[in-house]
């Protein structure tokens, strides 16, 4: 190569080195729903009690066709304790806000088929104030 030649691989770009440390990586699994309660089913386990109820959510977007509304169902489970007290004020038609985690259950339907479905564990439940 002569000296007026410049070789191909002077002129690739630089790349920075990622440096390793020894911090642990932080996982996050956290999620926040705020809407309308739909079914709720309050269940004793021991000493405690359970709620078992779906969260109706809606998104208003403007479309090729219109106003869309896109609504989105979420089941929570939502185990008594002390920031979870109000399961007895948990009703359909309330407002609610949880937040919580998301658990995905895995079983075999009565046809031998593998589903799966999504759950909100909840951490916090918040009855929201009615106008």
């Amino acid at each position: 190569m002569s000296s007026g030649q410049t070789s191909m691989l002077s002129k690739r770009p630089t790349v920075s080195k990622t440096v390793i440390t020894d911090k642990a990586m932080e996982f996050l699994n956290r999620i926040e729903i705020q809407g309308i309660v739909g079914s709720v089913k309050i269940t004793p386990v021991g000493d405690t009690r359970v709620a078992r109820f779906s969260v109706c959510t809606e998104t208003t977007y403007k479309g090729t066709a219109g106003i869309v509304i896109d609504c989105c169902w979420f089941q929570v489970s939502a185990w008594e304790s002390e920031k979870i007290t109000c399961l007895d004020q948990i009703e359909k038609g309330k407002a609610v806000k949880v937040s919580g985690r998301v658990r995905v259950q895995r079983y075999t339907d009565n046809e031998g088929i593998e589903r799966q479905c999504w759950e909100v564990m909840a951490r916090e439940v918040e009855l929201m104030k009615e106008d």
